[in-house]
Order: C-alpha cells, then structure tokens, then sequence
C-alpha cells in the first residue's frame, strides 16, 4: 500500500471515528489580554510557579501575571540581576519554587528569596557555536536541573555549576527545541531533522528515535519534535513540526513513534503542533501554528473538537498561532498566542445563557424583563413579560420560541407586560401598564378584567391570591389594589388616608402573604408595610440615619419568607431579615460577604439557601451560616448586573434575567475550584521607593528600617484568575491595630509616620466561596531615635543614677560634717564657757557670803543669780546642739526631766503617751528648739496659773509631721479675755517659725488643751 492509499484510509477513519463522539464542550469563550493589558509581546512559554503568578514568556522580556496586571522584566546590561536576555525560549518551575528562564543570551533563575534574577555562569566554550543560547530547561523528581544548547544537554550541580555535559550523538547540525524529564528522571530531547532522543543518566547514553508521518513521508519533509509530556506510563505526547502529534515510548534500545490522525484540519501543511497539554481526564489541549486549538480525547486517541479565531466574535480564540498551551492549579487554560494571552475558564460555563432578541419592526424602551413564570400545560415551557415587546416563550432547551405564539398572546391589547399570574392550568392573569388582563389559553380567549366602580388597577406590577382568595394587584404608582370576587368588593390602600389605612409610598414594588395572612409591600421610598389579614391597620417599617437595628434601606425590591421563622428583605442597601417576636432586624453587605449592596430580588434554592440577584453578581447566600459564593461575569453571566426577573422552577433549575439575556442554571452543579487562590505581599514601599525584600515558606522579612523610613507602604494582590474583578482586600497591622480592616478592592496600603517598634503586616482576601485567604505575614522592625532606644534611655537613668548618688554622697558628707561642727560647738560650749560661768558662780556665791550684811552683798547675788541663769540656757542650747539629741527619744528625756523639776513640788501628776514607732524620729535641728520653748512656755503656765491636779502630755507622729496636746484640768482661762505677759503670744510666733500650727481650747473652769502640730520637713 502506498502513501496515499495509506494517509486516505487514516484519515477516513479518523473521521468516522470522531463522528461519534458527542458530549464535548463546542463553544468555550475565551478572555483576551494583549499589548492594552500590559503583555508586551507574542507568547512563547507558559509557567505557574508555586506562589500562584502566571509567568509569560515572549520575544520582549518575561512577564509575571497576577489576574490584573502584568509585571514586565527585562534585561538591564548594568544590573547582573535582572533577566540575561529578553528573547525567552523556555520556563520551568522546580521543586523549591525557583522560576528558571532560558533566553538567547544565557540561563537564570527568579527567586521569591530575594525577588531577583541569579544568572548561572557559563563557560565560553560551552557551545562553541552558539554559545549563550540556551533553547531548553527542565527540572526532574530529585530537584535536578537540565538545560539544552544547541545539541548538548547540561545537568547543574548542587552548587548550580555544570557537572556534566552530554553531546547529541550523530550529525552535529542537529538543533535541540525541547527538553523533558519522564518519572525516572531520564531526559527526552526533541530535535531539528527527524530526531527524537531518550538520554539515561545512570548509563550515559541515548536512545535514538525518528517520527513518522505520511504527509511528510509524501511531501519528503523533515520533522522537527517540539513539546513533549507524559501521556501514561512511559508513553509520550509530542508535538511536532509537519508530523502532527505523535505518541513516544522506547522500545528495547529504540524510541518508537505512531502519528495521530487529526481529521478536523483539512489543510495538512499546517499540521504544525506548538504545545500539548493535560486538562483533565483524558482531555488535552493542543496547540497549533496556524490552526488554532484543538481538544484531543488521549483515551480514544481522536480529535474531539477545533477552537479558532472568528472575526468579529469578541469571546473567540484571540490568534490562530498558539505559541503554548497551559493549564494551572485552579484548572484555567491559559493560550499563548502570536496576539497575546487568553484565558479559557470552565466555570465560565456554569451559566447557560439565552439572547432577548426583539422581531424585526419592534422597539422596547427598556426591554428588561419584568415576570417569568412556568406554564403548567407544557413541560419546561416559560413565559417571560418584556415591557414593549410583550410576553416570549421560552423552552428549557435552549432558546426563545417567538413564532408561532399562541394568537392571544398576539393579541394583547398592551404590549407593556409587568407580570403573569395563574390563577389555574386553564387561565391566567397578565398586569400591563393600562390595566389587568384575563386569559384562556385553551379556548384562545382574552379579555380586560372590570372591577368595582370603575375602577382599573393600571401600572400592576405584581398579583398574588391569598389565603382567603383574594386577588392582591401592587402597583408603580397607584398603591395596592385587594379584590374580593366573593362580596365583590375592591379596596384600594394608598397615601390617602380618606379610603382608610394609609401607605407612606404609593410607588409598590413588591407584594408577599406571611405565614399568618398578612400582606407585606415593599415601597420604592417609605420602607415596608404590613397590611393585616383583616386589612383593619397598616405597620410601617422604615430605615432611620440614627436608629439602630432598623432597615438598611427604604427603597425595596424584593420580599421572601422562609418557612415561619425569618422574612427576607432586599433593598438597595442590603440584604434584611425579620424574625418573629420583635426581634432587633439584621443586616448584610459588602462587609459579610455579598458581591453588592444593590440587591434586586430573592430567589429560592435548595433548603436553607437564597439567591440573590445584585448590582454586581449573583450571590448564593446561605442562610445559615450567612455566608456568600459569589458568582460574576467571569462564571458565565452575560454582566454583572442582574436586575431583572427570576425564578425558582420546579425541576431545581434556576431562571434569571437582564435586559439582553436569561440565565439558566442548575445550583447543584456550580462548582467553585478546590484550592483557594493565595494572598500574596507583590512589594514594599518606602517613601515611595520599591524596597527589596527577603521571604520564606513563614514569612517575609524582618524588614529593618531607621526611624527616618517610617513611612512604609505594602501592595497586595491574590492570585484569583476566575474573577479579579471582585476580589475584595482586607489588612491588619499588629503593633498598630489588631482587627481586621476592609479595604475593598483597593490593593496597595500605606502607613506614615510609624513609631519605632516591632510590627507585623498581613493582608488577606475574600474569594467567590466567602472563604478568605491570608498572605504570609511582613515582619518590619522601625528602629527608634538614638534618645528614645534602650541604652541611651539606660545610659542617661545611669548617669543621673552616678549623679543622685553623687548628691546624696555630698549632701551625707555635708550632714556628717555639720553633726562633728555641731558636736564640737556643744563640746566647746559645755568645756570652755560652761567652766567660765561656773567659776563665776562660785566666786560670786562666794563671796556674797563673805560680804554678808554689806550692800556689796546684793551686787554679789545678782552676779551669782544671773551666771545661774546663764549656765542653764547655755545648757539648753549644748543640748540642742548635741546631734546625739536629734530623736524624739531623747528629747522626750528631756521633756520628762522638765515636768519633773517643775510639776512635782507642786504636786501636779504628769502622764506622758508617745508611740514606739515615734521614738527614732528625727526633729530637724531649726525646729528642735522652738518645739521644746513651746512646750516649756506651756508646762510653766500650768505650774503658775492652772491650779491643776493632773497634766497629759500626748505625742503623735504622721508621715512627715509631728503633733503635740498636753491638757490638764485646772481652772482654764477665758482666750477672749486680756492677759498681762506675752507667752500666749511667744508660742503662736514660735508655731509660725517652725511651719506649724497651735490652737489651745479651754475655758472657765474647763482645763486647758494645747495642741501643736507642725511638718519635720520643709
């Protein structure tokens, strides 16, 4: 059989084969970045390292993508750690986390350890013909890194030194394009001019391949073998230049290929395979040049489905060139291509989605659909009411049946459609802007609905029956309309409080029966009213600036209650939730995790969850745990935005719209990825410069800085590549605060004129599950000024302790040197001068008793008497003096030798009380001497006027001061009264002189009480 016979009947099997495969996904939609984004140029290589960024490798430098913006570096020929070169051949991430980039001019690493480039060292005759060009890197099980030139592969060291090198066997024109480490570490090197290679490192050798393929066996091509990886056990998928993919395994000392047929591409030239990659299962991705993408089912060895580029169709593979194909942790593919980067999420795809297309000749001011409800006589039928286009049905499987519609529905006298209601299988009710309309579909019969008095209900925008068969008709600016059909009676509740119970807000936005009868309105601006079951009294609830535990809003949307326990609230302020009994009213927001404030209807799940159609999103809200998944743009909504109508179906499917589409979904089968994105610290500012930093697998850091770096600056990021758009940051600063700050989507904070201390920064994010994520903490120590650290605050409390001591040394020195002075004086005092007076005392007595009976007799006397006196004050004042006699305990001897001589011959008994503690109290010198005049002043005026029988003398001592009281019970004295002699007024001067304070209470016939009290101390 020849080629061509051999390549037809390949490939008609191949079609046929894959004609019968079904259930694949056939439209995917892909997310665009390019040059506008920040890519700088077409993708070659695709890496995640271990942290979480997507790297990008292009002809213009390596880019870092953190799900918002790109980080760009390049090549800097004055800074040796930046990249070697910006033309990056290849990427691989080895086990401890390093980035490793091979370029056109060399081999390096990124480290997170420092965030910087280490470039390896190569030896000039390395490739002697190309020299720095590294076209290949790989890391196997083991951590050991292998790099490829031009034809040799190049094993790193420990050290990160070449160890060995092993040159291609065969024609050195062979040219190295991949390189790839199998599970027994062994390297596949795939080349230029049909070569496959298999090198074993125990053994040192290669094994030898050549792919085959009929149409370059027809063409008389050569195959070039690009990307590789392991398919199953050690069988290989390549991707090769005119071979199309390939599958690789050795064979005893050979390596064996078989092509795989792709019979999705009719034009065999570009059978050019760029990339191959595992998604999941038995699916893989791979890329072409010039053929966009391909799905490939590796168990039945077929070609499932082909993704190219559509001019015009935004949401379309971005280029047909696909430079790489990769899918990261949380299972996004991520397309390099000549146009840039695209993104395929799969939980894009959670929602299926339904254009609203109006027939030609019809216009709609709004066309946001206001009502869809189920029609009971066709299974997974809806109707859907789009005000200016009327009522669309829409089947479950998959699109809007506009024609034929039933001719009722034609025939609606008001295109301007708020709501549908059954009020059984055969009828229904349909509220427009003029009025409320009966419907037959089975006998295609429709007809206005006439009330009472004329009057029409117009602007309805929601009927509901109540337990009592009342029909309940809210309206957008006319109030609620209750319809009895039994007594034919319609009453109407509105801002007019002539018709009875009024409402604050004619403008009604929504209706719902409670468990117990009553009607609840929701108001476009008054808050919520309840009309009671007997419609006797209206309760209105309205949110207050300044009171607590009230609604977070007056404009309401939606209503629901869940069982008998709680009524849910949506307002445009956030979630409510009233509970029976008068309890406080609850709410949520943003801060507990809702994707919005904005929220526009309640829609049931499953037991114990509500939907939530918001401003920004979907949220699944569990009532709970009152927790939030949150679901966006990026998950499969045709916006952000859902503000339309919903509903809970029957069959678990959940409908909601918007103005251009409606979303369909089964909750049961969203899915959010397994692992949490991380939360990661991208840089440190100081005072606006980038500041290097050191991280590890605990933290990042310390950060050293001086008190003139205190103003400090963090940005942050979380590596959420499904939503980016939502993601939403809190931080905390220990050492500054200790919650938790909400900080939006803001992701760069900044704090000024930090004190000197120890702080610890972290920053986390809130993914669409309600789960956060925290990054590694920042440890940054701010050294304080000189003056306020611990050993200039030592050395100063040292020099001033050196000083106090020094004080206190001169000022003991001092007092002992004025106790010798002052024990000297008393010595002299008592020696010298007391000896003098006393020779004149006894020469004076002497000789007045030789003169005895001469007038020179009485000069004698006078001398003898006034050198007696003198002997005693010079004795009082050696006395005082004497240090010896400083303590209370010696001036207490004294004390009692005074009453003693004076009180005793007079029969007058003295008692003396003093604490113990008082004896060794210290009576300042300055003090000492008025204390004890005073007291003598005192005992003497006893002796001479008191006529007493009994004295009392009572010492005190306080803290710092002293007190004296001697009361006796003599005959007292008026104090008011004149007395000759100034010894009242000597002790008041004295109490003065000595800071302290005399009073002396007595009275005719009372005794006498004096009492002194004066401070030892300044």
């Amino acid at each position: 059989m020849n080629w061509k016979l051999k390549y037809s009947v390949g490939y008609i099997f191949s079609v046929f084969t894959f004609l019968e495969l079904s259930g694949q996904p056939a439209d995917l939609h892909f997310k665009h970045y390019a040059y506008p984004e920040g890519l700088t140029a077409p993708v070659r290589k695709i890496q995640q390292d271990l942290t979480g960024f997507i790297w990008i490798g292009t002809e213009d430098g390596l880019n870092r993508f953190d799900g918002k913006s790109f980080t760009v570096y390049r090549n800097s020929p004055a800074d040796t750690n930046s990249l070697t070169n910006n033309i990056v051949n290849d990427l691989n991430t080895d086990s401890q986390g390093r980035v490793w980039v091979a370029t056109n001019g060399g081999l390096c690493y990124f480290s997170y350890r420092d965030h910087r480039f280490h470039r390896i060292t190569l030896p000039d005759n390395l490739e002697p013909d190309d020299r720095y060009r590294i076209h290949g890197v790989a890391s196997n099980a083991e951590g050991e890194i292998w790099f490829a030139t031009k034809n040799k592969i190049h094993l790193l060291d420990s050290s990160l030194q070449i160890h060995s090198s092993h040159q291609l066997p065969g024609d050195k024109n062979v040219f190295i394009r991949d390189l790839f480490t199998d599970r027994k570490s062994q390297v596949w090197v795939g080349a230029n001019y049909n070569g496959i290679f298999l090198f074993d490192s125990e053994s040192g050798t290669f094994k030898k391949g050549s792919p085959h393929s009929t149409y370059a066996g027809i063409q008389n091509l050569t195959i070039t073998t690009n990307p590789m990886t392991r398919l199953a056990g050690d069988t290989l998928l390549a991707g090769t230049w005119y071979g199309g993919l390939q599958l690789l395994f050795p064979w005893q000392d050979h390596i064996m290929s078989r092509e795989i047929p792709n019979p999705l591409e009719a034009d065999h030239k570009k059978n050019i395979i760029t990339s191959v990659c595992r998604w999941k299962d038995d699916l893989w991705w791979i890329g072409s040049h010039g053929c966009g993408l391909f799905l490939f089912d590796a168990k039945r060895k077929i070609f499932v489905r082909q993704y190219r580029h559509q001019a015009g169709e935004a949401r379309s593979l971005g280029n047909d060139f696909v430079g790489d194909v990769f899918v990261d942790r949380q299972g996004i593919v991520w397309i390099g291509t000549e146009g840039g980067l695209d993104q395929y999420d799969e939980k894009s795809e959670q929602f299926s989605l339904v254009a609203i297309r109006t027939k030609p000749g019809e216009t709609s001011v709004a066309r946001l659909p206001r009502a869809i409800v189920e029609d009971p006589s066709l299974p997974d039928s809806y109707w859907v009411a789009v005000p200016g286009i009327g009522l669309l049905r829409f089947k479950h499987e998959g699109r809007l049946v506009e024609q034929p519609l039933p001719s009722w529905a034609a025939r609606l006298p008001d295109k301007n459609v708020y709501c549908i209601f059954y009020e059984n299988p055969a009828s229904l009710l349909i509220g427009t802007l003029t009025g409320v309309f009966r419907v037959y579909p089975g006998l295609d019969q429709i007809k206005a609905v006439s009330f009472p008095g004329n009057q029409v209900p117009v602007g309805v925008n929601h009927i509901l029956r109540d337990k009592k068969q009342r029909l309940w008709f809210s309206t957008f600016s006319n109030g609620v309309f209750c319809f009895d059909s039994l007594s034919g009676q319609l009453k109407h509740f509105s801002q007019n409080p002539d018709q009875g119970p009024a409402l604050p807000d004619n403008k009604i936005f929504c209706l719902l029966e409670d468990h117990a009868g009553n009607i609840w309105a929701g108001t476009q601006n008054r808050g919520l009213c309840r009309i009671r079951a007997d419609l006797a009294d209206i309760l209105t609830l309205e949110y207050r600036q300044y009171k607590n535990h009230g609604l977070p809003d007056n404009n309401i949307y939606d209503l629901y209650e869940e069982g008998e326990k709680r009524l849910w609230v949506a307002t445009e302020n956030g979630l409510a939730c009233i509970r029976p009994g008068g309890q406080p009213i609850q709410s949520f927001d943003m801060r507990d995790g809702l994707s919005n404030h904005v929220i526009y209807s309640i829609t049931p799940g499953k037991a114990g969850h509500l939907w939530l159609a918001t401003n920004n999103g979907l949220c699944d809200f569990d009532t709970r745990s009152y927790k939030s998944k949150n679901h966006f743009i990026r998950m499969g909504l045709p916006n952000n935005r859902i503000n339309g109508a919903s509903l809970a179906a029957r069959n678990g499917y959940l409908f909601f719209t918007t103005g251009s589409h409606i979303l369909v979904c089964d909750p049961g089968k969203l899915e959010f990825s397994g692992s949490l994105p991380p939360t990661v610290v991208t840089g440190i500012r100081v005072f606006e410069n980038s500041y290097p930093f050191i991280q590890n697998t605990t933290g990042i850091g310390p950060i050293r800085l001086t008190y003139r770096q205190n103003n400090i600056g963090f940005e942050f990021t979380t590596l959420n590549f499904t939503n980016p758009e939502s993601n939403q940051f809190a931080y905390k600063m220990e050492g500054l605060t200790e919650e938790w700050v909400n900080c939006g989507s803001r992701q760069m904070i900044g704090f000024t004129n930090l004190s000197g201390g120890h702080y610890l920064f972290q920053a986390r994010a809130i993914h669409a599950d309600g789960k956060w994520t925290e990054s590694l903490p920042v440890l940054i120590y701010i050294a304080p000024p000189f003056w306020l650290r611990a050993w200039f605050i030592g050395l100063v409390l040292t020099v001033l302790g050196c000083a106090a001591y020094g004080i206190m040394r001169f000022r003991i020195n001092q007092l002992i040197r004025l106790q010798k002075i002052r024990l000297n004086i008393a010595r002299d005092l008592h020696d010298d001068i007391g000896s003098t007076l006393s020779s004149i005392h006894m020469v004076s007595t002497m000789s007045e008793e030789k003169q005895k009976g001469r007038p020179e007799a009485n000069a004698f006397a006078t001398i003898s008497k006034a050198s007696q006196q003198a002997m005693e004050l010079m004795n009082e004042i050696v006395w005082s003096i004497n240090p010896k006699n400083d303590t209370l305990d010696m001036m207490l001897i004294h004390m009692r030798q005074f009453t003693s001589e004076i009180l005793e011959p007079l029969n007058i008994h003295c008692h003396f009380i003093q604490p113990e503690a008082c004896n060794s109290l210290v009576i300042p010198l300055e003090k000492r001497k008025d204390f004890y005049l005073i007291f003598k002043e005192a005992i003497n005026n006893i002796a001479k006027y008191s006529g007493a029988t009994k004295v009392t003398v009572e010492l005190a001592c306080h803290l710092k001061s002293l007190s004296l009281t001697i009361t006796d019970n003599g005959r007292g004295f008026d104090p008011l009264g004149k007395h000759k002699g100034n010894g009242l007024k000597n002790m008041e001067a004295r109490a003065r002189m000595i800071g302290g304070q005399l009073e002396i209470n007595t009275g005719p016939g009372k005794g006498t009480r004096t009492q002194l009290a004066f401070p030892l101390v300044p």
